[in-house]
Order: structure tokens, then sequence, then C-alpha cells
């Protein structure tokens, strides 16, 4: 298991967490200003993570891919 920390900019907002790898999956804790929110990623053999993510306090989930850039 590894663990990190781990940050996202997104159109002029940023969020900060920690997160732990177990396997092929990378799971992420954050907060965005107030906001506190969880995302789990699966790692794909390519490189991408495909995630699912949620908001506290908030219902329902997103989804998102990540590709690392080379």
């Amino acid at each position: 298991r590894d663990t990190c920390r781990i940050a996202w900019s997104t159109g002029g907002t940023t969020a900060r967490g920690i997160c732990m790898r177990s396997g092929n999956v990378l799971s992420a804790a954050y907060s965005m200003g107030q906001q506190i929110g969880l995302v789990i990623y699966a790692i794909r053999p390519d490189g991408t993570l495909d995630g699912q993510w949620t908001v506290a306090d908030q219902r329902g989930v997103g989804t998102e891919k990540l590709t690392p850039t080379r």
C-alpha cells in the first residue's frame, strides 16, 4: 500500500487531499474550500484513472477520467 498527497487544479479551483493505493485502486479524500469529497479510481494498464467521486452532504456521484501527461 502506498500513501500520498494529491492536488487537482480545475478551472481556477484547487482541491487538496490525501490518497492511498491498494493494488489497482487509488482512493482519495479531499477538501475544496469548505467541501469534503471522496474519489475512487480504477488504475488502468495504460496509466489512465477511471474515477467516481462524491461530495459530503450532496446526493449522487460524478465520474471522471484522468490521463497522465507525458
